[in-house]
């Protein structure tokens, strides 16, 4: 390389790391700017007393630290790195229900208060879970429910055994095993593992060549329910691409599934489909890096990290190959996604697809088809 070429890469990666500052001081203001005085009145409350007043908040709570963040936290609440490591291998119900269930049987943490979690998850920047958790409102309907049961509010030693109960038995919501092609929903008892059911009927037999699961944001809406049903009729002598989406219009199933427990329905669809195709926007791209905060698209923000984090972790189990993300973008948002750093330097990103013209989701349509062809050739699928 030329002393000029140098210069130039010197200079890129100087405007690079710039630019990553100047995003962690925005960050750090944005945080600073919000009004998070309640937070202040909470040093009476104790932690496990509210999170069992108030399960189902402390559910979304939950996902939200699978999806990024549970280590830190435990971290920062006294888990050592033995700990941490258990709670990501050997967890049943998450790595965040482990990590609390650890922390309510160290005898030190029997008093932990709210406000500690709190202004951890400040100093963290957590403001998706500040705010979009619930935390304000529920601390007065807790306070209330104290009063009006003549239960003072003052931190209460924890006693026995952790009663910490965001998926006490009493929460855990049948699943839904869903197929890909809208067949008759079949409600099971046993969550979190599931396969595509065979199709019994002849016209079953032949459904789908691909099965994909396609996510996107509020703003590429309207695209991606185009290219959605572009692939649905890209039917040929190969067969045909089945498509999910979780937003609606889906299936009642789709929907009772993500309400009921959403995390682990969408991890058994990841492992149902071939491909995930995220519709790329300047939208999307805020939810994956956490930095959406619209409250308007809370569960789609929060489901749409979750896919996300599920194709990290395919991505970095195969080697750093990226096998299962095939992302594609509407011809309008083209400048804002291939000028994306975040697209640019990703390996699951940077190889995309236009899908602004039925002839492009057909051909990428034939794509999918041949790599699920010589898939099942090697015997891989």
């Amino acid at each position: 390389m030329d002393l000029q070429g140098k210069q130039t890469s010197y200079q890129e990666e100087f405007a690079s790391k710039l630019q990553s500052l100047k995003e962690r001081g925005r960050r750090a203001r944005e945080v600073n700017a919000q009004n998070f005085e309640w937070i202040e009145h909470t040093d009476d409350i104790g932690f496990w007393e509210f999170i069992n007043e108030c399960p189902g908040k402390l559910y979304l709570f939950q996902i939200r630290l699978d999806i990024s963040g549970w280590e830190k936290l435990a971290e920062r609440l006294g888990l050592k790195a033995e700990d941490i490591i258990w709670c990501s291998k050997f967890h049943k119900d998450g790595p965040t229900f482990e990590m609390f269930h650890l922390l309510a049987k160290k005898g030190e943490l029997k008093s932990l208060t709210l406000k500690k979690v709190l202004m951890e998850l400040r100093s963290l920047e957590r403001l998706d879970i500040l705010i979009g958790c619930g935390f304000e409102e529920n601390i007065e309907n807790f306070r209330t429910l104290q009063r009006k049961n003549g239960v003072s509010s003052k931190v209460n030693p924890w006693v026995n055994e952790c009663n910490y109960g965001v998926l006490s038995p009493s929460m855990k919501a049948a699943t839904f095993a869903v197929n890909i092609h809208q067949a008759p929903e079949i409600l099971v008892n046993s969550a979190y593992v599931g396969e595509v059911k065979k199709p019994t009927s002849e016209t079953g037999k032949s459904s789908f060549a691909v099965r994909i699961l396609m996510i996107f944001a509020l703003d590429a809406k309207e695209e991606a329910l185009r290219t959605a049903e572009q692939f649905r009729k890209a039917v040929n002598e190969r067969k045909a691409i089945g498509v999910m989406t979780l937003f609606p219009p889906n299936t009642p199933a789709i929907a009772n599934a993500l309400l009921v427990n959403p995390a682990n329905s969408i991890h058994k669809w990841f492992k149902q489909v071939h491909f995930v195709v995220p519709v790329l926007s300047p939208k999307f791209l805020l939810q994956i890096q956490a930095r959406d905060n619209d409250p308007e698209t809370l569960y789609e923000c929060q489901y749409n990290r979750y896919v996300y984090r599920l194709l990290q972790d395919n991505y970095v189990s195969n080697g750093s190959r990226n096998y299962k993300c095939r992302p594609v973008y509407p011809q309008k948002y083209c400048r804002e996604v291939r000028n994306s750093e975040l697209v640019k330097d990703n390996g699951l990103l940077q190889i995309n697809w236009n899908c602004s013209s039925e002839e492009q989701v057909e051909e990428l349509g034939t794509i999918l088809i041949d790599c699920v062809k010589e898939k099942r050739r090697k015997g891989k699928t």
